[in-house]
C-alpha cells in the first residue's frame, strides 16, 4: 500500500517537476521508502586498503542492481552478524535473478567490506554518523508529511466522488 501511494505521488508530480535538477531530486526524495536512502550513495575509499577498494567495487556492482547504495551505506548496521544476515538475505531473495545473483565469494567480499567500512565510518566516527542519521530521519519525517499533504490534494481533486461522478 505504501509503495502504491508513493507511486501515485511520483506519477502526479512527474509532469509538474520534469526537467529541473532540483525538482527531480525532490521527486526522488519524496519517493524513497527508507530514510537512509536519502543519504550519500557512495563512499570515498581512497584511504582504505587496496583490498577494501576492490571489495567496494563488488559491493557497488552487485548491491546497486537491486537497491540504492545509500540504503546500505547509511544503514545503522555495524556488526559482522548484522551484515552477514542482511547480505545472505539479499542473496536468497536474489536467487531467481541469474544475472544479479551474488556468488558466495562475492558475498564474503561484500560482508567484509561493509564490516570494515562500518568500523571506520560508523564506529570510529560514531558521533558524526549518529548526527547524520538523525538528519536523515528528520528529513524523511518532513518528506512523509509532504507526501501525506500531496496525497490528500490528489484525493480531493481526483476522486470521482469529489467530481460528482
Amino acid at each position: 500500500m505504501k509503495r502504491f501511494l508513493i507511486g501515485i505521488v511520483a506519477l502526479f508530480l512527474t509532469p509538474v517537476l520534469a526537467g529541473a535538477d532540483a525538482a527531480e531530486r525532490r521527486l526522488r526524495d519524496l519517493s524513497v521508502p527508507f530514510y537512509y536512502d536519502l543519504g550519500p550513495d557512495s563512499i570515498d575509499v581512497s584511504k582504505y586498503p587496496e583490498r577494501r577498494g576492490e571489495q567496494y567495487k563488488i559491493f557497488v556492482r552487485r548491491c546497486s542492481a537491486c537497491h540504492t547504495l545509500a540504503r546500505s551505506i547509511n544503514s545503522t548496521m555495524r556488526s559482522r552478524e548484522e551484515w552477514s544476515y542482511y547480505v545472505h538475505r539479499m542473496r536468497i531473495m536474489d536467487l531467481s535473478e541469474k544475472e544479479h545473483h551474488l556468488r558466495r565469494v562475492e558475498l564474503k567480499d561484500v560482508v567484509d567490506f561493509l564490516v570494515y567500512d562500518s568500523r571506520i565510518r560508523k564506529i570510529k566516527r560514531g558521533k558524526e554518523f549518529v548526527e547524520n542519521d538523525q538528519r536523515l530521519r528528520d528529513k524523511f519525517h518532513a518528506l512523509h508529511e509532504e507526501r501525506v499533504r500531496l496525497l490528500r490534494q490528489i484525493i480531493e481533486r481526483g476522486s470521482p466522488a469529489s467530481q460528482g461522478k
